[in-house]
């Protein structure tokens, strides 16, 4: 049974769904009362040769012969559906045999399609971030309606050009998200991350775990006021100053090394160009948004070296200090431009 009503407010009037029973979800959802939320359930059933479009979680982990220890949870993905409407997305979601756990509306709706508590959502595909690999298994999806980008400009019902905007390095368009439906996202976001203790940098776009395949939720979404304003997900602070005469030796692959030290999957990426291409991409999505070509151009380069500036002191990223400490062991002399930073 599906209805429609206002988190925080259901509370006070009861709730009948089971898949709302439980004491956490009711704590969850009243940090999002301001969130108008419908519940459109998915059921589990295969459809067609699609197969299921989620699984309880133990389930899908025992399949998959993954340990499971119920605390499996450890990112959130953001996605965008390439779709300018809803209304078609749980269909299409049935005959793709793909889900997510939550879609955030351009009118800033919030549908609750798959129960983080309850199941796996099958919306990452081949993917690998920060050590984990297969991410449909390690995260919460959250889907977003909106176009993306299109190689022509598009227009709305009365004729007008939708906002959006070419980027240097890319000939498409790329379309904003409406301001309801950011804050909306945001929200949502930043509640997942304080239920399920999710640190910033593990909040990710599906290109980030998938660069060669995917370049959702793209360029246009505003990771730094996320940051800034929400404390949602993770953004290098600007304040740092790079001369870039100091990493003049720096090579193109010094530039990948730092890349897969955030996270990303740059293990091809040193020896296919088109790999390389496709990472530094996901990258300029992400971190630095001025220009998307997917070369290693001067400005992606300094905002890469803010990036290392800014996470190293006072660093929880396990991941990062790792990888890091790898590449200063194998490059002591060009790590010595580093230290006037520090």
């Amino acid at each position: 049974m599906k209805k429609a009503y206002l988190l925080g407010t259901c509370l006070l009037i009861g709730m009948t769904s089971s898949s709302f029973g439980s004491s956490e979800l009711r704590n969850f959802e009243n940090s999002l009362n301001k969130i108008k939320f419908i519940d459109e359930f998915l059921d589990s059933e295969p459809h067609g040769s699609a197969g299921v479009i989620w699984h309880p979680w133990e389930d899908a982990f025992k399949k998959a012969e993954i340990k499971y220890d119920k605390k499996n949870i450890k990112f959130i993905v953001l996605h965008y559906t390439a779709s300018p409407t809803r209304k078609s997305i749980p269909d299409v979601f049935r005959e793709s045999g793909t889900s997510s756990h939550f879609l955030v509306d351009s009118d800033g709706t919030c549908i609750n399609y798959v129960d983080p508590y309850k199941g796996i959502a099958y919306h990452a595909g081949t993917s690998f971030f920060a050590g984990y690999s297969r991410l449909n298994y390690w995260s919460i999806g959250i889907e977003h309606t909106g176009l993306g980008y299109t190689s022509t400009l598009q227009y709305d019902e009365d004729g007008k050009p939708l906002p959006g905007r070419v980027i240097p390095g890319s000939n498409n368009y790329w379309y904003e998200f409406p301001e309801i439906q950011f804050q909306t996202s945001c929200e949502l976001t930043r509640a997942l991350q304080e239920k399920f203790k999710i640190p910033g940098y593990r909040v990710v776009a599906h290109a980030d775990i998938a660069p060669e395949k995917q370049s959702d939720i793209g360029p246009m979404w505003n990771y730094k006021r996320a940051y800034d304003e929400y404390n949602v997900g993770y953004f290098p602070s600007e304040t740092h100053q790079i001369n870039m005469e100091n990493f003049k030796k720096f090579t193109d692959d010094d530039y990948l090394s730092f890349i897969g030290c955030f996270g990303y999957d740059t293990a091809m990426a040193h020896k296919s160009n088109n790999m390389k291409v496709a990472v530094t991409r996901a990258y300029q999505y992400h971190y630095s948004q001025s220009n998307i070509s997917g070369d290693l151009v001067d400005g992606t380069k300094q905002d890469i070296l803010k990036h290392v500036v800014a996470l190293v002191p006072n660093c929880k990223y396990e991941y990062f200090l790792q990888k890091l400490k790898s590449w200063v062991k194998w490059n002591p002399t060009k790590a010595q431009a580093f230290w006037e930073y520090f």
